[in-house]
């Protein structure tokens, strides 16, 4: 009976030692669309809408590393942050600002409709 005790125990800190396991994210989406790079047609406050080129043409690039990578075209810069996928919605790890969740409205091959409580972001495939 011992042997028996001690073999469940043993086998449940195996389980526990074999490191991190990836949990399935389901999602009404294809989430395989999100990873490539994104151009900013708008985003859209309460208050206003900025189109993609007023802004210094950003693009937004999500890695299947979990990096959200924003660059600009001008001035040329880039900044990433971590971000983390959850009943559809984006949240991000930022190392010295909090950014908002952003849910997924739309994900298409070509369109990609991102909302928090204080803006969207219309972000559209790249013109080839």
């Amino acid at each position: 009976m011992k042997y028996l005790a001690y073999s469940a125990i043993a086998l449940f800190f195996l389980g526990a030692c074999t490191g991190p396991k990836k949990l399935a994210q389901s999602s009404k989406f294809d989430l395989e669309l999100l990873y490539r790079s994104w151009d900013v047609a708008y985003i859209k406050t309460p208050k206003m809408q900025v189109d993609g080129p007023s802004m210094g043409d950003p693009r937004y690039t999500f890695t299947r590393d979990s990096f959200r990578i924003k660059s600009f075209v001008s001035p040329p810069h880039a900044d990433s942050v971590r971000f983390f996928f959850r009943n559809d919605s984006l949240f991000y790890q930022h190392p010295t600002k909090i950014l908002p969740p952003t849910a997924i409205v739309e994900l298409s091959d070509s369109l990609l409709i991102l909302q928090s409580e204080k803006a969207e972001w219309k972000l559209q495939k790249p013109a080839p």
